[in-house]
């Protein structure tokens, strides 16, 4: 008569007469060689404790589950707070903002006219004062543009700001902007030549240290070599620069780079 036994590999109850357990495909054992009582508990702890791990693990995983969503639902609730706060002193302080807008204004200081007003205009999604902060900005960049005075870049870069901000209304310049960039351009590259002229005269008065490359070391005041000799081999290139006239020494390069010096 078939009988109810535990698999002694995962614990799951199975009828003495299957040839292997239906859960876990354990062979079972013969009808004439029972259990021992002792496997019997065995297969019980063994099944009891990964039932435990499983549990714990699900637990763990649960407790992660729950401080991500609070940490995230707190993060919102500071968010609401602060879109809250901004709302709140920019609908008490709105006419303020204004009167001090109109007082840079009237200075024709455009800029700060339109900093005046800050983020209440996407705040409290105003047209009124989107409208405001958009002509302060327009008028900026139109007297920048049209400042003899300013930079060729700056100017430039007005320009291309009201083209691509306010194209319908930045006609009244647009001429200017290939002269300005091609002046712009210029004082850049004549600047790049002093800088670049100035580091050279510098490193001409200047010795070498280890480390240097050899182009490095031609423009320190070591300068061209009157000889070179050079040698392969596995470890790589060596070269001894030999100089005779303005520096008296050698210099020795490995690879490339400068090992070593000898007056």
């Amino acid at each position: 008569m078939a009988k109810l036994v535990g698999c002694m590999a995962c614990g799951a109850t199975v009828s003495s007469d299957a040839v292997q357990c239906p859960k876990c495909g354990h062979p079972m054992p013969k009808k004439d060689q029972p259990t021992s009582f002792l496997a019997w508990i065995a297969a019980a702890v063994a099944s009891l404790t990964v039932g435990t791990c499983i549990i714990g693990g699900q637990v763990q995983e649960s407790k992660k589950e729950a401080a991500a969503a609070e940490a995230a639902q707190l993060q919102k609730l500071r968010e609401q707070q602060a879109r809250q706060t901004d709302l709140d002193l920019c609908t008490r302080e709105r006419e303020a903002k204004k009167r001090e807008y109109a007082a840079y204004l009237e200075k024709r200081e455009y800029w700060n006219a339109a900093r005046a007003i800050g983020n209440c205009h996407t705040v409290l999604n105003d047209q009124e004062l989107k409208d405001l902060v958009a002509a302060a900005e327009f008028q900026e960049y139109m007297t920048i543009g049209a400042d003899a005075k300013k930079p060729a870049r700056e100017r430039a870069v007005a320009i291309r700001t009201l083209q691509s901000t306010y194209p319908d209304k930045a006609g009244a310049l647009l001429p200017l902007l290939p002269a300005l960039e091609a002046k712009a351009d210029k004082i850049e590259a004549d600047e790049q030549r002093k800088t670049v002229a100035a580091e050279r005269a510098r490193r001409k008065k200047e010795g070498v240290t280890l480390g240097m490359s050899e182009e490095e070391v031609l423009q320190s005041s070591w300068g061209k070599p009157d000889k070179v000799n050079r040698s392969h081999g596995s470890w790589g290139v060596h070269e001894q620069w030999v100089y005779r006239n303005r520096v008296s020494g050698y210099l020795y390069f490995e690879n490339g780079k400068l090992t070593s010096v000898q007056n």
